[in-house]
């Protein structure tokens, strides 16, 4: 009896051994559960209150000097952007070519290894035809003209359709860098006739190849950076640039004279890598949408004030600015009108772009 009764205490003593044992697991593995899913909620709070709370800085290539309208543009929406962050949104401006040429940046935030750029739209013309609008010869004669349409519905829909090409990138704005002008190495340009066979640096571009042909000239494709050394070692005769352009970059110092013709102004399209856009609170996206269009008016303004300086300063400098005649300018606007006609039927955008800037006049 006495061992029976050892044996089943035994037995109990086993059972009620394995039972705290599986008592104390079932514990443990429901503090752990318990914890894990803390962590988790914890985890998924801070990720949804990321979006507005976290410093954030970005950088923005331009190709222009830093004085050169563009880039103060662009350092007027990086102002904006700061301020309407309280400090928590930082955009570092890069001028000069600092990251590389307008094709070079283009492809990187393209690619999302840079956050912003500002440089030449005619860099995303192998993309989309819609660029050409910004540069349609003999569109605008004035400034005012310029601000109202460029911040119409019609040049949205520009915009829109540059961002809808699922490029990597979503257009912001364009800002400008003032009419354009020709600049001329060994003779002075007087009359259309003096564009003949004239050897003129231009952008890559149909557009520019197109119009430059049609005022008889011959159009020669160049990288921005080289201007300098070719009118220098006179590769070419002339280039075409705006007044701060011919002044920043010396071009006066190596060419004889310039012409006012105003044959179009040079758009800078601001725009970010999508990703990075897409990445941040709704809040933020706004910011940066108001920033990008409040400095349209900045550069217009910018630029009336800008010409008038740098055109003094090159006066100063002694170089000869020579003006055309009315008939003259005519000639030139009757020289393009079939180019303007082929480039505004390209795309319905286009045209509405075009007949909004006319009814602006």
């Amino acid at each position: 009896m006495k061992k029976i009764n050892m044996n089943r205490m035994i037995s109990i003593c086993l059972i009620v051994l394995m039972m705290v044992s599986i008592a104390g697991c079932s514990n443990g593995k429901a503090q752990g559960d318990s914890a894990g899913n803390s962590a988790a909620g914890a985890s998924d709070a801070q990720a949804g209150s990321k979006t507005s709370d976290e410093a954030i800085t970005m950088r923005l290539a331009t190709s222009v000097q830093k004085d050169h309208p563009m880039n103060l543009a662009a350092l007027e929406f990086a102002r904006l952007v700061n301020e309407k962050s309280n400090g928590r949104i930082k955009v570092d401006v890069y001028s000069s070519r600092q990251l590389g040429q307008d094709n070079e940046v283009a492809e990187m935030v393209m690619q999302g290894s840079l956050d912003m750029v500002e440089i030449s739209s005619i860099m995303f013309s192998n993309y989309t035809k819609l660029t050409n609008a910004w540069q349609i010869p003999f569109l605008f004669s004035d400034m005012e003209q310029y601000r109202k349409t460029i911040k119409s519905e019609a040049n949205k829909a520009l915009l829109d359709g540059i961002t809808e090409l699922n490029l990597g990138i979503k257009a912001l704005a364009i800002y400008n860098t003032g009419f354009r002008h020709i600049v001329v190495n060994g003779k002075d340009v007087n009359s259309i006739d003096g564009m003949k066979n004239l050897k003129i640096r231009t952008a890559e571009s149909d557009l520019f190849l197109d119009m430059f042909k049609a005022l008889g000239s011959a159009p020669t494709p160049m990288a921005y950076g080289e201007v300098y050394s070719g009118l220098q070692n006179k590769v070419i005769d002339s280039c075409e640039a705006d007044f701060s352009a011919i002044y920043l970059e010396k071009f006066f110092e190596v060419s004889n004279s310039m012409t006012e013709l105003k044959h179009f102004m040079w758009p800078g399209l601001l725009a970010i890598n999508k990703a990075r856009f897409d990445s941040f609170s709704p809040e933020d996206q706004q910011i940066i949408l108001e920033a990008a269009e409040e400095a349209v008016d900045y550069n217009v303004d910018n630029i009336i004030e800008c010409e008038d300086h740098y055109r003094n300063l090159l006066t100063e400098a002694g170089f000869k600015i020579n003006t055309l005649s009315e008939e003259e300018v005519k000639r030139f606007n009757d020289a393009v009108a079939p180019v303007v006609e082929k480039y505004s039927n390209l795309d319905k955008r286009i045209a509405d772009f075009v007949a909004e800037a006319k009814a602006n006049k």
